[in-house]
C-alpha cells in the first residue's frame, strides 16, 4: 500500500529492464528465473524474477554487482557458452562482477538445461571450437598460398603464374564475405534526428499467425536483433503507441534461419 502511495504521488521510482535470461541451448527466453543481486558488499539489494520474454527489471544505482540465477531445470553460469559472446548476442554474464549503470539493459544471461547429455555438452563445444579453426585455418592458408604465389611469380614472370596469382583476388574476395557473414548482426533504431534511442520495446511477430515470437528492448546504442529458426514473414512493432515507424522495413520475409536486423527510424506521436 505504502509502494503504492509513492507511485501515485511519483516519488517512487521508475523499474527499467536490465536483462535478458534465455536457453543457452535453444536461443529461447526463460521466464520465470529468479535473479538476486548483490552489491560490492556482498548485501542483497535485490530480487528479481525474470518475465515470459527471459527479462528481468530493475531500479539500481551506478555501481558494482553480482547476480546469481536460479530456475528450475536449469543451471547457472553457463558452461556451453565460453566468452561473452553467443550469436546473436553478445555481453554473455558468467557469474562475475561487474559495473552496471542505472537504467541500462545489457546484462545477458544463459542457463544450461538439466536434462542435457554429456554428449550433446560435448557435439556443442566441439562444435564451436571447430568453427573457429576452419576460419583461422582458411585464413592461414590464403596467406600462404598467396605469399606462394607472389614468390613464384617474381621468379618466373609466366602467364600461368600470373594468372594463378589473379587467381587469389575473387579468393580473397569470398573469404572476406564468408569471415563478414559470420560476425553479429544488429538493427538499430533512431530517431528522426539520427540519434540512436535506448530502452525501445520492439516485439518481432509472425505475420501469418500473428503471434508475438519474441521481444528485445534495445540498449543504449539502439542495437537490438532476432534469431529465428523457422522460415516465413516476420513483422516489426514497436510496443509504445506513442511512438510510429517512419523509416526503414518492418516487414522482414526470411527464407531461412538466421537474423532479423533492420535500421528502423522512429518518432513521437
Amino acid at each position: 500500500m505504502f509502494s503504492n502511495f509513492l507511485s501515485a504521488l511519483g516519488l517512487k521510482r521508475k523499474r527499467k529492464p536490465y536483462g535478458y535470461v534465455y536457453d543457452s541451448t535453444t536461443k529461447n527466453p526463460l521466464g520465470q528465473a529468479i535473479i538476486r543481486i548483490f552489491d560490492k558488499n556482498h548485501a542483497l539489494v535485490g530480487t528479481e524474477v525474470s518475465d515470459r520474454d527471459g527479462i528481468f527489471w530493475g531500479t539500481l544505482d551506478d555501481g558494482q554487482y553480482t547476480l546469481d540465477v536460479r530456475r528450475s531445470l536449469y543451471t547457472f553460469p553457463t558452461k556451453l557458452i565460453k566468452g561473452k559472446d553467443d550469436y546473436p548476442m553478445s555481453g554473455v554474464y558468467h557469474g562475475d562482477s561487474i559495473y552496471i549503470k542505472k537504467d541500462d539493459m545489457g546484462i545477458v544471461i544463459p542457463m544450461d538445461p538439466v536434462e542435457i547429455s554429456g554428449k550433446d555438452k560435448g557435439v556443442s563445444m566441439l562444435r564451436r571450437m571447430l568453427t573457429v579453426l576452419i576460419k583461422v585455418l582458411s585464413i592461414i592458408f590464403f596467406i600462404v598460398g598467396l605469399i606462394s604465389a607472389i614468390y613464384v611469380y617474381i621468379l618466373t614472370k609466366t602467364p600461368v603464374n600470373l594468372f594463378i596469382l589473379l587467381f587469389y583476388i575473387p579468393v580473397a574476395f569470398f573469404l572476406f564475405w564468408g569471415v563478414r557473414n559470420t560476425e553479429r548482426k544488429y538493427g538499430k533504431i533512431v530517431g528522426k534526428d539520427g540519434k540512436p534511442v535506448e530502452g525501445v520495446e520492439i516485439v518481432l511477430k509472425d505475420v501469418e499467425h500473428a503471434d508475438i515470437v519474441a521481444k528485445r528492448i534495445t540498449d543504449k546504442d539502439g542495437k537490438y536483433t532476432f534469431y529465428v529458426s523457422d522460415p516465413g514473414k516476420y513483422k516489426l512493432e514497436i510496443l509504445d503507441r506513442r511512438v510510429a515507424i517512419v523509416g526503414g522495413r518492418s516487414e522482414v520475409e526470411i527464407k531461412k534461419k538466421g537474423s532479423i536486423a533492420e535500421n528502423i527510424t522512429i518518432e513521437k506521436l
